[in-house]
């Protein structure tokens, strides 16, 4: 009985001794190095062994308490060390992905798998959660990224679910399918097979099979409330007849029926009939008769395709967005389109917008932006109020791609402004930029963001163009002034210092006499700071062709958002206007739900080097004509007509 105590004491004392601190190159030689599968290292011996979570194999299970995952010394440094079945009492015992932890258990191999055997335990030293750093994908584009390590947003429909314990099941997007492997309380959250999920997670490539590893749930909703269309020609649509939901974009024509909304659609593939819309893609109910759609218009659907009657139908259309065709009828050689995103942040959980703070709801705003940019079809897109990420307006670049089904059409302008509202700097929280298509206009040197307004840290962004097609150039500035608040002034002084920090910007510009400045400038025209810009040669584009034109909705419909040309400029525009699609609260045809921004966006369009001032072999020049110089040549604007001068310059 003696020896027997002696001996249980001396256990404890063995165990301490063996517990060997190694690195998980070496617990990997040490597993390996044994005789038969399932035998122990050093006849049992405890080792510890400190590195990074590079891969979640098994998510916690809430039965057996514990979780299965790959370890290495650096947190790129792939699968060295296998923690089998590591002990983990709660979820929140469990590591994420990325995680410094220490692990002590015993060694052994399975297979040819190295690996701490079952009931090894974990202490985190670090579980700070891996940032959803590349934000939404489709599944094709997560492939395409191989692995990178960076955490993806994905959404699609669960095609099978493979185990439901562990959280294992398909999903697919129509552009591909990814295996998500592990997603930690699966049954808890009730996901069946149909529904539509959206997680983040990993890539990785494991036996041929595309895997999201290191899943995180954020939200799925049921086959009623799911969408997750595609875009397709109507050609396409029509050939594929698989019962499926894709996006349709054309011209409306033959309205036959305005009250439940019946039609013909047409791109430049076929045409086909849409038997009727009743609800937006968001699910809520949609009456045609109370919009504003009309033939002529773009519109984006989604619909299901069907065969009736010898005839190709659309049914069960959703409505997406509409644009206008240009008011006056004249297109142009080039369009721009510009607006206010409203805290269109990648980091969408700063939103102020409730319905788009969370990623269900970014992937939802990014989908209605897409599609109506695409609706208007222009060849520059000037935004303002983006997060001050690179990577935002590039992702939103790669969706407008991804929708058009064209890689690489359209393409985001660097900046190299990189900050967010967590960095500490929470008046630098967003920017403006622009988004261009590469076959129609390519950039001319770089993009002069760095000129400051004297207000916060904004920059206005300034960018030559040149468009392909003549080689003929404009310079672009996109602007966001300092909004009124409740100050006695209102921001009125920050407001004219934009303004006169802008106007000084312009006119040093070199680059190409033609300067066109869009952007919120928070503020209507008569206002101070309108007038400076009007008084440096500026004139107003969107009243130009619409005295009664209307951007912003507070309290009644509002143009604070601005088109100001300069006179070369001007003369080459031949029609500029506000797409009433996003400002609901003014726009009885528009819903919240609808909306994904407060501003609505506007349009100009420009034959670019087509049109001059009237020139004059000589002209009278009166102190109070306005003049303008611009690379030598002399233009005088004279009762709202403008004339130019040629031959030497005379003072």
């Amino acid at each position: 009985m003696k020896k027997f105590f002696l001996f249980l004491l001396l256990v404890p004392a063995m165990l301490v001794q063996a517990q060997t601190e190694i690195t998980c190159a070496q617990a990997r030689e040490y597993a390996l190095s044994v005789g038969a599968e399932g035998e122990l290292y050093n006849g049992g011996a405890t080792y510890v062994v400190q590195g990074y979570v590079t891969s979640i194999q098994t998510a916690w299970s809430s039965p057996y308490k514990n979780v299965t995952f790959w370890m290495a010394d650096t947190k790129d440094g792939g699968k060295v060390i296998e923690a089998y079945r590591c002990v983990a009492g709660t979820q929140a015992d469990a590591p994420n992905l990325g995680a410094l932890v220490r692990v002590t258990g015993q060694l052994t191999k399975f297979g040819q798998t190295p690996e701490f055997a079952k009931g090894c335990t974990c202490e985190i030293i670090d579980n700070g959660e891996p940032p959803i750093n590349l934000g939404p994908k489709t599944i094709a584009e997560f492939i395409s990224l191989a692995n990178t390590k960076d955490t993806c947003i994905l959404t699609g429909v669960v095609t099978n679910i493979a185990n439901t314990q562990y959280g294992n099941f398909y999903i697919d997007d129509n552009t591909g399918t990814a295996y998500v492997y592990g997603l930690s309380n699966f049954t808890s959250y009730g996901i069946e097979e149909g529904d539509t999920v959206t997680v983040a997670g990993v890539y990785t490539l494991y036996n041929s099979t595309h895997e999201v590893v290191g899943a995180r749930y954020i939200s799925h909703k049921k086959p009623a409330e799911a969408w997750v269309p595609v875009p397709k020609t109507i050609s396409e649509f029509i050939a594929l007849n698989d019962g499926k939901r894709y996006i349709l974009r054309g011209v409306v024509s033959n309205i036959t029926d305005h009250t439940y909304g019946r039609f013909t659609l047409t791109d430049e593939t076929a045409d086909i009939i849409v038997w009727g819309i009743d609800k937006n893609e968001d699910g809520n109910a949609f009456a045609f008769n109370a919009s504003d759609i009309s033939e002529g218009d773009t519109l984006s659907i989604t619909g299901i395709y069907q065969l009736y009657n010898s005839k190709n139908e659309v049914t069960s259309a959703h409505y997406i967005s509409h644009v206008h065709p240009a008011s006056s009828g004249q297109a142009g050689t080039l369009r721009i389109c510009a607006q206010n995103l409203e805290n269109y942040y990648y980091n969408y959980s700063e939103s102020s917008r409730p319905d788009y703070n969370d990623a269900e709801g970014f992937r939802t705003k990014t989908v209605k932006i897409v599609n109506a940019m695409l609706g208007i079809d222009a060849d520059i897109y000037a935004f303002c109020e983006v997060e001050a990420k690179p990577i935002v307006l590039q992702q939103l670049a790669d969706s407008m791609n991804a929708h058009a089904g064209v890689a690489g059409r359209y393409a985001a302008v660097s900046d190299g402004i990189d900050y967010m509202w967590y960095d500490g700097i929470s008046d630098n929280q967003i920017k403006s930029g622009f988004i261009y298509r590469t076959d129609k206009v390519a950039t001319v040197g770089s993009n002069t963001g760095a000129v400051s307004y004297g207000y916060y840290s904004r920059t206005m962004r300034i960018q030559t163009f040149r468009q392909l097609s003549n080689n003929e150039k404009l310079i672009v500035s996109m602007n966001h002034f300092k909004a009124k608040d409740s100050s006695s002034d209102q921001g009125e002084a920050q407001r004219q210092t934009n303004a006169n920090n802008l106007v000084s910007a312009v006119g040093n510009l070199t680059a190409d006499p033609d300067i066109l400045i869009l952007g919120d400038l928070n503020c209507e025209y008569g206002e101070a700071p309108i007038t400076t810009i009007v008084n440096a040669g500026f004139e107003e584009q969107l009243l130009k062709y619409n005295s009664s034109a209307w951007s912003h909705c507070y309290g009644g419909g509002e143009l604070i958002d601005h088109v100001l040309a300069n006179v070369s400029m001007a003369a080459q525009i031949v029609n500029a206007h506000v797409e009433h699609i996003c400002a609901y609260k003014c726009n009885s045809a528009v819903s919240s739900d609808q909306s994904w921004s407060d501003h609505d966006p506007y349009v100009i369009d420009i034959n670019l080097g087509n049109s001059a001032p009237t020139a004059l072999e000589m002209v009278q020049i009166e102190p109070q004509a306005r003049k303008e110089i611009r690379h030598g040549q002399l233009i005088i604007i004279r009762g709202g007509e403008a004339f130019t001068v040629t031959g030497q310059r005379v003072y």
